[in-house]
C-alpha cells in the first residue's frame, strides 16, 4: 500500500470515527463544538505529520527525478554549445 493510500483511509477514518462520534454524543452544543475543534486540530497535527513522512519517504525521488531532467535537458545543451564553439574554433583555424 502506498502513501496516498495510507493518507486516503486514515482521512475517511477519522471522519467516519467523528461523525459516530458527534452523533452519539450527549453533549451540549458548546461542548459538541469544542470536542470538533479539538477534533479538527488533532486531525490537522496527524495529517502534517504524515506530510512530513511522505515527503521526506520521496525526497530522495523527487532529487532523482529533478537529475534526470537536468541530464536530458541541460547537458545535451552544453554538449552542443561546447560542439559549436569547437566548431567555430576548427573554421578560425582552417581560415588562418
Amino acid at each position: 500500500m502506498d502513501n496516498k493510500d495510507s493518507l486516503g483511509l486514515f482521512l475517511a477514518g477519522a471522519i467516519i470515527g467523528a461523525a459516530i462520534g458527534i452523533l452519539f454524543a450527549p453533549k451540549s452544543g458548546k461542548e459538541t463544538r469544542e470536542d470538533l475543534k479539538e477534533f479538527s486540530d488533532d486531525i490537522a497535527e496527524k495529517i502534517r505529520e504524515k506530510s512530513k513522512v511522505v515527503v521526506e519517504e520521496n525526497r530522495g525521488k523527487v532529487v532523482e527525478a529533478v537529475q534526470k531532467i537536468k541530464n536530458a535537458v541541460v547537458k545535451p545543451k552544453k554538449e552542443k554549445a561546447v560542439e559549436d564553439i569547437s566548431e567555430e574554433i576548427e573554421d578560425v583555424i582552417e581560415e588562418e
